[in-house]
């Protein structure tokens, strides 16, 4: 029996806390690794109008929220209101809700600022402390010697900043975290998925050429040191674009030119090959993890999970879009290879064969 614990929403500056948990319809926990705020939607029924009256939640009210089933807890965090649906017959009311604050001031406040002779990991450690959240840094750290932020708002800066390093940054659960995607494959898999596997409900596989690069450069000359710093990084397994990735962004060493090089490329084709699979619901399932797909032919390989969508309603699912690692593409074009040429029985050739491995 799947339910829904811990659902409560509590009213800014009223002292006041109630639990949705028995209003509820219907749920859903959207979790992103990316920079794109996590979410939450839920549905709850109104026969007496009291969430239409004195109960109605206002955009300054947070909601925190958990998934219980069988004595395991997934915690999906705490959201701030961000939109309010209200629908008869039947009475229904329909909040949503993202992980950060869209009237806070880490979106939207803008500041100047020069940052000089400083770590990347402090710079974020500052904007963290200075909008009420703590600090999770799981990344190479880089020397900056001066950055400006320019009437621009903290988040967006940071989010700017860590990209120019081909680093991921979100908002979740009060805390700013910074990652790196490439590092993150290298973790093991929380599931191994195959087409026979009791969970699995659907999935459905991509796999493009457009935009992906087979080497990226970086060329910044430095207006203080008067030096160029060049660098460029060759993933000798991709198939890609004849053309360079270009990448334009202010390095202080070569060093920095070199892994910029490479994190940038990396992080620019990993949705080169893409999976969009649906399964029974369960806690292990969060953005940012790894998840292997095993008998699905070319498809087969290692993913990163990039949004994780939970959803209650009839029963518990859970909708993954996963995009695959850099050494798992690699063996997936080798057996795209040996797979496209096979000789029957009778003498012909069998091409493109895309079986899936079923």
């Amino acid at each position: 029996m799947i339910i829904i614990a811990n659902v409560k929403i509590i009213y800014e500056g009223k002292d006041i806390t109630r639990d949705l948990s028995p209003f509820l319809t219907a749920f859903t926990f959207t979790d992103n690794s990316g920079s794109k705020a996590d979410d939450i939607s839920l549905t709850l029924q109104d026969k007496d109008s009291l969430w239409l009256n004195e109960w109605t939640p206002s955009k300054a009210d947070t909601i925190s929220a958990d998934i219980i089933s069988d004595n395991v807890t997934l915690h999906c965090g705490e959201f701030h209101v961000d939109q309010i649906d209200y629908s008869l017959p039947p009475h229904t009311i329909t909040i949503k809700a993202v992980s950060v604050s869209v009237s806070g001031k880490a979106r939207y406040e803008k500041h100047n600022k020069a940052w000089e002779n400083i770590t990347l990991s402090a710079i974020a450690n500052d904007i963290a402390s200075q909008n009420d959240l703590t600090l999770f840094y799981d990344a190479a750290d880089y020397d900056i010697e001066r950055r400006e932020q320019i009437h621009m708002a903290d988040l967006p800066f940071i989010e700017s900043l860590c990209s120019s390093f081909g680093l991921n940054v979100k908002v979740s659960d009060g805390k700013l975290i910074v990652y790196s995607e490439s590092d993150y494959e290298s973790h093991d898999s929380v599931s191994t998925i195959t087409p026979e596997s009791n969970g699995l409900l659907s999935a459905r596989f991509t796999s493009k050429s457009a935009k992906i690069f087979r080497k990226a450069r970086v060329k910044y000359h430095h207006p203080v040191k008067n030096e160029t710093y060049e660098a460029e990084y060759e993933d000798e397994n991709e198939e890609g674009s004849e053309e360079d990735l270009e990448i334009y962004t202010h390095v202080d060493s070569q060093a920095q030119a070199e892994s910029v090089a490479k994190e940038s490329l990396a992080k620019n084709n990993s949705k080169e090959i893409t999976a969009n699979i649906t399964m029974k619901g369960s806690p292990d399932f969060l953005a940012g993890t790894n998840i292997t797909l095993s008998g699905f032919g070319m498809f087969s390989g290692k993913y990163s999970a990039e949004t994780v969508t939970h959803n209650l309603s009839s029963g518990w699912t859970v909708s993954l879009s996963l995009k695959m690692g850099g050494s798992s593409k690699s063996s997936a074009k080798k057996h795209k290879a040996k797979s496209a040429k096979k000789i029957l029985p009778s003498g012909g050739e069998l091409l493109a064969d895309d079986s899936l491995g079923y």
